[in-house]
């Protein structure tokens, strides 16, 4: 499987969705406000990320995004 990473933005929801590799079934877990992490439910391996209100936060870098690993 191609371990790239993906990525896909919602404009009108302003959310944006990664993913290691092809998008999978994941079982999301929150990891702070407005991230939120999908976990592969059989092996628990981190498959993507969610951010929501991605624009909001980030314009004109004004924050950082630190995603988690584990």
């Amino acid at each position: 499987m191609d371990k790239g990473l993906t990525r896909s933005y919602a404009r009108e929801n302003d959310v944006l969705y990664l993913a290691q590799g092809s998008p999978r079934p994941a079982i999301s877990e929150e990891r702070g406000e407005g991230v939120l992490v999908g976990r592969d439910p059989h092996s628990g391996e981190i498959v993507g990320w969610t951010v929501i209100d991605f624009d909001r936060r980030f314009r004109g870098g004004r924050s950082s995004l630190a995603l988690p690993r584990r």
